[in-house]
């Protein structure tokens, strides 16, 4: 949605703001790395070198020593010995100590498109802008022009717009009332989400707004939200594999579900992987039919006056979807 006009006291630090977007360059940031490969090389998502006051490294030999580590600078960590619980004093003091914003101005919309949101959103094979806020920030900076010309004059290929495709990309469009889109959809009766508590992309609000929507909509059974804690921006568990951990969860929400995994569905559309979801069977009926391979088979023989016609079946094999409408398809897990 696009924001109100900004208020006159944030004048002052909106001007100096603009004077460091003008004097933003296009230089690379150093990545830092996971398992030897750079961040950007895996999600094509730029991030600052940054870390924050505190370090967790090594092993700690008691509670006491990482106490210590945590509240190295100022104590906002508290310990219970009796209930074994743990409980802060300062949202603030924790982001200094261990949540750093890892991107600079334009976090998601990148000054320069040079972002993978920029991707995510872009229109007709290229990049583009998408950020209202960020838009109303540019005016009458250099950047301006640019982030007019997405907003206001480009569509993809069935008609939407910016505004459009980034509000069917955001959750909170179809859980909230203020939003066009409430209850226009139907809504997964059952979440679960996870987040690294540490991660520096975005803040604390994003993974807990969603959780809170989904608690509070009509309709939605459960939802499954944990923070994993010294986790960043990853597939985050509190303990044993994401995909195993998924896997279970779905078993046990969904009796009757089970997941198969297709080597061939990777990078199936383009660079994303695909999933298919579907029924069985309905009615009795199958939804795919196996073919197993058939001989070579006479079908019939045509008499003529001067010659006799044969026809014959190829040897085939393959699967046949029977009922297509108990098929969906999806792109990008």
């Amino acid at each position: 949605m696009k924001p109100k006009h900004l208020k006159k006291e944030d004048k002052k630090f909106l001007d100096s703001l603009k004077e460091k977007i003008n004097d933003v360059g296009e230089g690379k940031e150093k990545m830092p790395k996971k398992d030897g490969l750079p961040y950007e090389m895996r999600d094509n998502i730029k991030r600052m070198n940054i870390v924050g006051e505190v370090d967790l490294k090594g092993v700690y030999n008691n509670i006491e020593e990482y106490l210590n580590t945590l509240n190295k600078n100022k104590k906002w960590v508290l310990y219970d010995e009796q209930t074994k619980k743990a409980t802060i004093t300062s949202v603030s003091d924790f982001i200094k100590a261990l949540k750093p914003a890892t991107k600079i101005v334009g976090a998601f919309d990148d000054l320069f498109k040079k972002q993978g949101e920029n991707t995510l959103f872009g229109l007709n094979g290229s990049n583009a802008h998408f950020d209202y806020n960020l838009y109303e920030i540019v005016k009458n900076t250099n950047h301006e022009e640019d982030f007019e010309k997405d907003f206001n004059n480009v569509k993809d290929s069935v008609g939407n717009n910016i505004k459009e495709r980034l509000l069917m990309y955001t959750p909170l469009n179809y859980l909230m009332e203020k939003y066009p889109q409430y209850k226009k959809s139907k809504v997964a009766k059952y979440w679960r989400i996870r987040a690294g508590l540490q991660q520096g992309d975005c803040s604390l609000c994003t993974e807990i707004n969603l959780a809170l929507a989904c608690k509070n909509y009509e309709g939605v059974k459960s939802v499954d939200f944990e923070m994993i804690w010294d986790q960043k921006h990853t597939k985050a568990e509190r303990k044993g594999n994401s995909d195993t951990n998924f896997i279970q969860w779905i078993e046990e929400t969904y009796p009757g579900a089970r997941i198969e995994a297709v080597l061939e569905l990777n990078a199936a559309n383009g660079a994303s992987n695909v999933f298919y979801v579907y029924a069985d069977e309905i009615n009795g009926n199958k939804t795919f039919k196996q073919s197993i391979q058939d001989g070579f088979r006479l079908i019939g023989v045509e008499k003529h006056a001067k010659g006799i016609i044969e026809d014959y079946a190829c040897a085939t094999a393959g699967t046949i979807c029977q009922i297509p409408v108990a098929v969906v398809r999806y792109s990008g897990i």
